[in-house]
């Protein structure tokens, strides 16, 4: 079965259920909305970030670190992140929707509603993709 997971690719909860299916022999693909290296022989792994899932604070020197990317600022970065990361779904399911296109799987499994979810849910409403 060609399966496509909707994941945080960073997640142990993830990989474990995802390296189930590798395990099966199943063909597995991720898209994963964070940059990652889940460590698992994957068909294809794709990156589409949302909600500014790739703004990495630890690629960032120490001394801007300290400012919005700190501890200190966590209340901050959540809430812009619940105004605006939504605003970064339609594009990102413009994407996926492409990715499911060429990969044409069997199964598509998002994991998390807030955002892979939401994300798996716009990507079907994209033109030629909206089941009845």
């Amino acid at each position: 079965m060609r399966i496509l997971y909707v994941a945080d690719g960073r997640s142990p909860t993830a990989v474990n259920w995802i390296r189930y299916f590798v395990d099966q022999g199943h063909e597995v693909h991720l898209a994963t909305t964070f940059p990652c290296n889940p460590g698992l022989p994957l068909a294809s792994l794709t990156e589409i970030p949302v909600a500014f899932s790739s703004v990495k604070a630890s690629d960032r020197p120490a001394q801007v670190r300290k400012g919005i990317w700190g501890a200190s600022a966590v209340g901050l970065r959540t809430a812009v992140r619940q105004m605006l990361g939504p605003l970064t779904l339609p594009g990102a399911a413009r994407k996926l929707s492409d990715l499911v296109s060429r990969l044409s799987p069997d199964l598509v499994h998002a994991m998390r509603i807030p955002y892979e979810g939401m994300l798996a849910g716009l990507s079907r409403g994209e033109e030629g993709h909206a089941e009845q």
